[in-house]
């Protein structure tokens, strides 16, 4: 197992550990420490990884399996650090951990989806405006207290700023604080503040006035509180690899499920009854945009909706179909079949029932 990060000191550090069984069966974890690299292509990656296993008189033949992070230096299909060794030792099964590949998946979905990708933006500045100010705190916590009991919610929180998988909360905290949220920016305006600070409430109290914010809020919980329950499944200590990848498979067909026209209108009125709770204004289509003259080619016009439904419900199943493939493609790996296989294969003779079929694929 190996992973590359920078110093303190700037310098690049590679680090290795390797996991064996012993003759009982028992597995052990072993950091063997980090090695400094003079940069992180995959050939310079290689030769580091060669070198500890001489200087521990390991033989790379030895080596049954692989797991590296899904950057493209380690993971590439053809010049990456696992499809290198793999060329030399066949059997060297690489597998990309299922947590990593489930936080990479929601974040590319979030960073493609326009609408999900500002929404994320609008409600990481209210958690900082929030957080970072001892005054802001205070008072939000004051007007949070003057709620109703059936109204109050609990607090506003931070946006982790690695893990995708755990934003599904903070997202649902700012949803549930909109109201005191707007309250709060009306009596900050009152007071006195530095400009850029004034500058920002004023930018995120138009934000969220507007009913595209509204709805990216409430698309982004939606997926994200979906993919946050299958991480914590996947961290399961007792799960099998068989079991995470149907767990992966189930979170998809879930997903497909919401991408229907029935589900869509059910999630549009509610945002509309929500809509005119909170203040915000009627949703509108923008504007046109016309391209750029050297992309227009022959006398056609490009797609406009035609009306506020059928543009919002364009960006509902982009976010979904992007969701989709994405986890798709990180969970359908030749390694994870690999693995299903040997473990089905184990299970099937343990208990007597033919297993054929999964030796001839592991073997």
């Amino acid at each position: 197992m190996a992973d590359e990060c920078t110093d303190i000191s700037n310098k690049e550090q590679f680090t290795i550990c390797i996991r064996c069984v012993t003759t009982n069966l028992e597995d052990h974890e072993y950091f063997i420490g980090f090695h400094e690299a003079e940069n992180i292509s995959s050939n310079t990656l290689v030769q580091a990884i060669k070198d500890t296993l001489l200087r521990f008189n390991l033989d790379l033949s030895d080596c049954r399996g692989q797991c590296y992070d899904g950057a493209s230096n380690m993971s590439g299909i053809k010049k990456g650090v696992a499809a290198q060794l793999l060329v030399e030792e066949k059997r060297a099964i690489f597998c990309h951990c299922y947590g990593h590949a489930l936080n990479l998946a929601v974040s590319y979905t979030m960073k493609q989806s326009s609408i999900c990708s500002e929404a994320l933006e609008s409600a990481h500045e209210i958690t900082k405006l929030i957080k970072y100010s001892p005054k802001r705190n205070a008072q939000f916590n004051k007007l949070a207290s003057e709620q109703e009991d059936d109204e109050r919610s609990a607090g506003i929180r931070k946006f982790c700023p690695t893990r995708w998988t755990v934003r599904g909360t903070s997202i649902n905290s700012v949803l549930e604080n909109y109201k005191t949220l707007n309250e709060l920016w009306e009596s900050c305006l009152q007071m006195s503040w530095q400009p850029d600070v004034k500058r920002r409430i004023i930018g995120i109290q138009t934000q969220m006035s507007k009913f595209k914010l509204l709805f990216g809020l409430k698309l982004c919980e939606r997926i994200l509180l979906i993919t946050d329950n299958l991480s914590k499944t996947l961290q399961n200590q007792s799960l099998s690899v068989a079991e995470g990848q149907e767990i992966g498979m189930l979170t998809k067909k879930n997903l497909e499920k919401m991408r229907n026209e029935d589900d869509f209108k059910l999630f549009f009125e509610h945002l509309q009854k929500l809509q005119s709770c909170t203040g915000t204004e009627e949703p509108y289509i923008p504007r046109r945009k016309r391209a750029p003259k050297r992309f227009e080619i022959g006398d056609g016009i490009g797609y406009h909706a035609d009306s506020v439904e059928e543009f919002y419900k364009n960006q509902y199943y982009e976010a979904l179909d992007l969701a989709i493939v994405s986890i798709k493609d990180r969970f359908e790996q030749p390694g994870y079949a690999v693995y299903k296989n040997l473990e089905t294969l184990l299970l099937k003779a343990a208990n007597g029932k033919e297993y054929t079929t999964e030796l001839h694929e592991v073997l």
